[in-house]
Protein backbone atom coordinates (compact mmCIF):
# COMPACT_ATOMS: atom_id res chain seq x y z
CA UNK A 1 0.00 0.00 0.00
CA UNK A 2 1.36 3.51 -0.95
CA UNK A 3 2.08 6.46 1.09
CA UNK A 4 -0.65 8.64 -0.23
CA UNK A 5 -3.34 5.96 0.23
CA UNK A 6 -2.52 5.60 3.68
CA UNK A 7 -2.66 9.40 4.63
CA UNK A 8 -5.88 9.61 3.10
CA UNK A 9 -7.31 6.74 4.84
CA UNK A 10 -5.66 8.44 8.46
CA UNK A 11 -7.30 11.43 6.92
CA UNK A 12 -11.18 10.43 6.31
CA UNK A 13 -11.35 8.32 9.45
CA UNK A 14 -10.24 11.63 11.20
CA UNK A 15 -12.93 13.40 9.08
CA UNK A 16 -15.17 11.07 10.28
CA UNK A 17 -14.57 11.32 13.49
CA UNK A 18 -12.75 8.07 14.91
CA UNK A 19 -11.62 9.14 18.13
CA UNK A 20 -8.07 7.31 18.22
CA UNK A 21 -5.35 9.08 15.09
CA UNK A 22 -4.07 6.66 12.92
CA UNK A 23 -0.46 6.85 12.01
CA UNK A 24 1.21 5.88 9.11
CA UNK A 25 3.33 3.22 10.46
CA UNK A 26 0.44 1.49 12.48
CA UNK A 27 0.35 -0.64 9.57
CA UNK A 28 4.10 -1.39 8.60
CA UNK A 29 3.56 -4.15 9.88
CA UNK A 30 0.45 -6.51 10.94
CA UNK A 31 -1.79 -5.10 13.35
CA UNK A 32 -5.21 -7.13 13.81
CA UNK A 33 -5.94 -5.49 17.37
CA UNK A 34 -5.80 -1.79 15.78
CA UNK A 35 -7.94 -3.22 12.35
CA UNK A 36 -10.62 -5.19 14.49
CA UNK A 37 -11.14 -1.76 16.49
CA UNK A 38 -11.44 0.39 13.33
CA UNK A 39 -13.68 -2.44 11.51
CA UNK A 40 -16.06 -2.86 14.73
CA UNK A 41 -16.42 1.01 14.70
CA UNK A 42 -17.30 1.45 11.37
CA UNK A 43 -20.00 -1.22 11.50
CA UNK A 44 -21.28 0.75 14.36
CA UNK A 45 -21.71 3.61 12.14
CA UNK A 46 -23.72 1.45 9.63
CA UNK A 47 -26.00 0.00 12.62
CA UNK A 48 -25.66 1.20 15.43
CA UNK A 49 -26.97 -2.24 16.97
CA UNK A 50 -24.66 -4.95 15.43
CA UNK A 51 -23.56 -7.78 16.51
CA UNK A 52 -20.37 -7.97 16.79
CA UNK A 53 -18.31 -10.26 18.57
CA UNK A 54 -15.61 -9.11 21.14
CA UNK A 55 -13.11 -12.41 21.95
CA UNK A 56 -10.45 -11.58 19.56
CA UNK A 57 -7.94 -14.50 21.76
CA UNK A 58 -7.80 -17.15 20.05
CA UNK A 59 -7.45 -17.67 16.11
CA UNK A 60 -10.84 -18.92 15.28
CA UNK A 61 -12.18 -16.00 17.19
CA UNK A 62 -10.31 -13.61 14.87
CA UNK A 63 -11.24 -15.26 11.84
CA UNK A 64 -15.04 -15.84 13.13
CA UNK A 65 -15.01 -11.80 13.87
CA UNK A 66 -13.48 -11.30 9.97
CA UNK A 67 -16.50 -13.31 8.39
CA UNK A 68 -18.79 -11.56 10.09
CA UNK A 69 -17.64 -8.29 9.03
CA UNK A 70 -17.88 -9.36 5.54
CA UNK A 71 -20.83 -10.81 5.86
CA UNK A 72 -22.26 -7.88 7.41
CA UNK A 73 -20.88 -5.25 5.10
CA UNK A 74 -21.57 -7.32 2.39
CA UNK A 75 -25.73 -7.45 3.56
CA UNK A 76 -25.80 -3.78 4.83
CA UNK A 77 -23.16 -1.62 3.02
CA UNK A 78 -23.21 -3.98 -0.21
CA UNK A 79 -19.33 -3.95 -0.37
CA UNK A 80 -17.54 -7.60 -1.25
CA UNK A 81 -13.91 -7.36 1.25
CA UNK A 82 -11.46 -10.06 0.91
CA UNK A 83 -11.07 -12.34 3.93
CA UNK A 84 -7.52 -13.14 3.87
CA UNK A 85 -6.53 -9.06 2.93
CA UNK A 86 -8.25 -8.32 6.00
CA UNK A 87 -6.80 -11.21 8.14
CA UNK A 88 -3.24 -10.27 7.45
CA UNK A 89 -3.94 -6.55 9.25
CA UNK A 90 -1.40 -4.68 7.26
CA UNK A 91 -1.15 -2.70 3.91
CA UNK A 92 -3.37 -4.74 1.92
CA UNK A 93 -5.92 -4.81 4.55
CA UNK A 94 -6.23 -0.97 4.59
CA UNK A 95 -6.99 -0.86 0.90
CA UNK A 96 -10.20 -3.15 1.96
CA UNK A 97 -11.15 -1.32 4.83
CA UNK A 98 -10.84 2.25 2.60
CA UNK A 99 -13.64 0.36 0.62
CA UNK A 100 -15.96 1.06 3.28
CA UNK A 101 -14.07 4.46 4.67
CA UNK A 102 -14.68 5.33 1.03
CA UNK A 103 -19.01 5.07 1.01
CA UNK A 104 -19.00 7.06 4.32
CA UNK A 105 -16.93 10.00 3.55
CA UNK A 106 -18.22 10.23 0.69
CA UNK A 107 -22.31 10.64 1.87
CA UNK A 108 -20.52 12.97 4.90
CA UNK A 109 -19.09 15.19 1.98
CA UNK A 110 -22.70 15.17 0.78
CA UNK A 111 -24.52 15.99 3.21
CA UNK A 112 -21.88 18.57 4.32
CA UNK A 113 -22.40 20.25 0.38
CA UNK A 114 -25.89 20.21 1.07
CA UNK A 115 -25.68 22.00 4.07
CA UNK A 116 -23.44 24.87 2.43
CA UNK A 117 -26.07 24.94 -0.42
CA UNK A 118 -28.81 25.42 2.13
CA UNK A 119 -26.88 28.12 3.95
CA UNK A 120 -26.16 29.61 0.32
CA UNK A 121 -29.46 30.41 -0.52
CA UNK A 122 -30.06 31.39 3.37
CA UNK A 123 -27.57 34.02 2.49
CA UNK A 124 -28.72 34.78 -0.81
CA UNK A 125 -32.07 35.50 0.64
CA UNK A 126 -30.45 37.54 3.74
CA UNK A 127 -28.23 39.14 1.15
CA UNK A 128 -31.28 40.11 -0.89
CA UNK A 129 -33.32 41.74 2.14
CA UNK A 130 -29.99 43.34 3.28
CA UNK A 131 -30.00 45.06 -0.13
CA UNK A 132 -33.85 45.95 -0.13
CA UNK A 133 -33.32 47.65 3.26
CA UNK A 134 -30.44 50.10 2.09
CA UNK A 135 -32.37 50.68 -0.81
CA UNK A 136 -34.86 51.70 1.05
CA UNK A 137 -32.75 54.04 3.06
CA UNK A 138 -30.84 55.49 0.11
CA UNK A 139 -34.53 56.53 -0.86
CA UNK A 140 -35.62 58.14 2.69
CA UNK A 141 -31.65 60.06 2.62
CA UNK A 142 -32.71 61.44 -1.37
CA UNK A 143 -35.70 62.45 -0.23
CA UNK A 144 -35.01 64.29 3.04
CA UNK A 145 -32.06 66.22 0.30
CA UNK A 146 -34.01 67.15 -1.91
CA UNK A 147 -36.18 68.74 0.55
CA UNK A 148 -33.34 70.84 1.79
CA UNK A 149 -31.93 71.31 -1.40
CA UNK A 150 -35.34 72.56 -2.81
CA UNK A 151 -35.80 75.01 0.32
CA UNK A 152 -32.17 76.74 -0.27
CA UNK A 153 -32.73 77.18 -4.25
CA UNK A 154 -36.35 78.82 -3.07
CA UNK A 155 -34.27 81.52 -0.34
CA UNK A 156 -31.47 81.91 -3.45
CA UNK A 157 -34.12 83.11 -6.01
CA UNK A 158 -36.11 85.52 -3.17
CA UNK A 159 -32.69 87.04 -3.09
CA UNK A 160 -32.34 87.19 -6.89
CA UNK A 161 -34.49 90.69 -6.98
CA UNK A 162 -32.18 92.52 -4.75
CA UNK A 163 -28.80 90.71 -6.25
CA UNK A 164 -29.64 91.49 -9.97
CA UNK A 165 -30.03 95.32 -8.84
CA UNK A 166 -26.51 94.98 -7.47
CA UNK A 167 -25.02 93.14 -10.12
CA UNK A 168 -26.40 95.97 -12.74
CA UNK A 169 -25.17 99.11 -10.53
CA UNK A 170 -21.81 97.22 -10.87
CA UNK A 171 -21.95 96.67 -14.71
CA UNK A 172 -22.76 100.01 -14.88
CA UNK A 173 -19.81 101.89 -12.71
CA UNK A 174 -17.58 103.88 -14.90
CA UNK A 175 -14.28 103.09 -13.50
CA UNK A 176 -11.73 105.58 -13.11
CA UNK A 177 -8.65 104.62 -15.48
CA UNK A 178 -5.64 106.36 -13.01
CA UNK A 179 -7.44 104.07 -10.03
CA UNK A 180 -7.03 101.04 -11.89
CA UNK A 181 -3.87 101.71 -13.34
CA UNK A 182 -2.41 101.77 -9.42
CA UNK A 183 -4.61 98.95 -8.68
CA UNK A 184 -2.38 97.39 -11.22
CA UNK A 185 0.96 98.51 -10.35
CA UNK A 186 0.92 98.06 -6.80
CA UNK A 187 -0.03 94.39 -7.82
CA UNK A 188 3.04 94.19 -10.31
CA UNK A 189 5.29 95.39 -7.56
CA UNK A 190 3.93 92.85 -4.53
CA UNK A 191 4.18 90.12 -7.63
CA UNK A 192 7.90 91.42 -8.44
CA UNK A 193 8.51 91.59 -4.62
CA UNK A 194 7.47 87.85 -4.30
CA UNK A 195 9.23 86.83 -7.17
CA UNK A 196 12.59 88.51 -5.89
CA UNK A 197 12.18 86.98 -2.06
CA UNK A 198 11.82 83.54 -3.91
CA UNK A 199 15.02 83.98 -5.96
CA UNK A 200 17.25 85.28 -2.76
CA UNK A 201 15.51 82.06 -0.91
CA UNK A 202 16.77 79.86 -3.85
CA UNK A 203 20.34 81.36 -3.65
CA UNK A 204 20.43 80.88 0.08
CA UNK A 205 19.32 77.16 -0.41
CA UNK A 206 22.08 76.65 -2.75
CA UNK A 207 24.59 78.59 -0.38
CA UNK A 208 23.79 75.95 1.92
CA UNK A 209 23.27 73.23 -0.19
CA UNK A 210 27.27 74.17 -1.03
CA UNK A 211 28.33 73.98 2.92
CA UNK A 212 26.57 71.17 3.42
CA UNK A 213 28.60 68.85 0.69
CA UNK A 214 31.75 70.67 1.78
CA UNK A 215 30.64 69.71 5.35
CA UNK A 216 29.71 65.89 4.24
CA UNK A 217 33.45 65.61 2.22
CA UNK A 218 35.18 66.90 5.47
CA UNK A 219 33.23 64.18 7.40
CA UNK A 220 33.83 61.56 5.02
CA UNK A 221 37.61 62.41 4.33
CA UNK A 222 37.92 61.97 8.51
CA UNK A 223 36.30 59.00 8.53
CA UNK A 224 38.92 57.44 5.73
CA UNK A 225 41.53 58.69 7.93
CA UNK A 226 39.87 56.90 11.07
CA UNK A 227 39.50 53.52 9.38
CA UNK A 228 43.14 53.56 7.96
CA UNK A 229 44.27 54.40 11.44
CA UNK A 230 42.28 51.65 13.04
CA UNK A 231 43.41 49.27 10.21
CA UNK A 232 47.07 50.37 11.24
CA UNK A 233 46.23 49.93 14.86
CA UNK A 234 44.65 46.54 14.59
CA UNK A 235 47.96 44.89 12.37
CA UNK A 236 50.23 46.41 15.06
CA UNK A 237 51.00 44.03 17.91
CA UNK A 238 51.56 45.97 21.20
CA UNK A 239 55.03 44.68 22.67
CA UNK A 240 53.61 44.00 26.13
CA UNK A 241 51.42 41.26 24.46
CA UNK A 242 54.03 38.80 24.47
CA UNK A 243 54.57 39.52 28.52
CA UNK A 244 50.72 39.14 28.73
CA UNK A 245 50.05 36.02 27.40
CA UNK A 246 53.66 34.84 29.56
CA UNK A 247 51.31 36.14 32.30
CA UNK A 248 48.64 34.33 31.33
CA UNK A 249 49.81 30.99 30.93
CA UNK A 250 51.73 31.16 34.47
CA UNK A 251 48.17 32.45 36.26
CA UNK A 252 46.78 29.51 34.43
CA UNK A 253 49.43 27.00 35.66
CA UNK A 254 49.19 28.75 39.28
CA UNK A 255 45.62 28.25 39.65
CA UNK A 256 45.29 24.73 38.28
CA UNK A 257 48.04 24.15 40.60
CA UNK A 258 45.99 26.08 43.23
CA UNK A 259 42.79 24.30 42.47
CA UNK A 260 44.61 20.77 43.13
CA UNK A 261 46.21 21.77 46.85
CA UNK A 262 42.59 23.25 47.64
CA UNK A 263 40.74 20.24 47.15
CA UNK A 264 43.62 18.23 48.77
CA UNK A 265 43.26 20.81 52.05
CA UNK A 266 39.64 19.97 52.15
CA UNK A 267 39.80 16.48 51.80
CA UNK A 268 42.69 15.70 54.65
CA UNK A 269 39.97 18.48 56.58
CA UNK A 270 36.99 16.26 56.23
CA UNK A 271 39.15 13.02 56.82
CA UNK A 272 40.46 14.22 59.95
CA UNK A 273 36.95 15.45 61.13
CA UNK A 274 35.96 11.55 60.33
CA UNK A 275 39.15 10.35 62.43
CA UNK A 276 38.50 12.35 65.29
CA UNK A 277 34.80 10.99 65.52
CA UNK A 278 35.92 7.62 64.77
CA UNK A 279 37.94 8.43 68.03
CA UNK A 280 35.36 9.90 69.96
CA UNK A 281 32.84 7.08 69.51
CA UNK A 282 35.44 4.51 70.16
CA UNK A 283 36.38 5.93 73.81
CA UNK A 284 33.57 4.62 75.86
CA UNK A 285 33.82 1.65 74.22
CA UNK A 286 37.18 1.30 75.49
CA UNK A 287 36.19 2.32 78.64
CA UNK A 288 33.65 -0.10 79.31
CA UNK A 289 35.98 -3.04 78.02
CA UNK A 290 39.06 -1.98 80.48
CA UNK A 291 36.51 -1.70 83.52
CA UNK A 292 34.63 -5.06 82.64
CA UNK A 293 38.25 -6.29 82.60
CA UNK A 294 39.07 -4.58 86.26
CA UNK A 295 35.97 -6.30 87.30
CA UNK A 296 36.66 -9.43 86.26
CA UNK A 297 40.09 -9.21 87.80
CA UNK A 298 38.58 -8.38 91.02
CA UNK A 299 36.41 -11.19 91.06
CA UNK A 300 39.16 -13.82 90.75
CA UNK A 301 41.55 -11.97 93.07
CA UNK A 302 38.14 -12.50 95.93
CA UNK A 303 37.75 -15.89 94.89
CA UNK A 304 41.83 -17.20 94.86
CA UNK A 305 41.58 -15.49 99.14
CA UNK A 306 38.56 -17.42 99.89
CA UNK A 307 40.26 -20.48 98.60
Amino acid sequence: MSWRETRNFSEMMRALGYPRLISIENFRSPNFMLLAEILKWLALRFDANADIPRCLETEQDRVLFIKMIVHFMATKAFVKLNVKRLYRADGYAVKEVLKIVNILYSALDGYQKQEEDETAEINVSEILNVARVKQLQQARSLASQLTSTGATLHAYLAKEVDLREARNQAANRQLDSEWVEECLAAARDSLREEIRQAEQALINVAADEAALDSKIEKRRNELERNQKRLSTLQSVRPAYIEEYEQLEEELTTLYSIYLTRFRNLVYLENLKEEMMLADENRMPEEDLASKSVVEDLRNIAEVSIIM
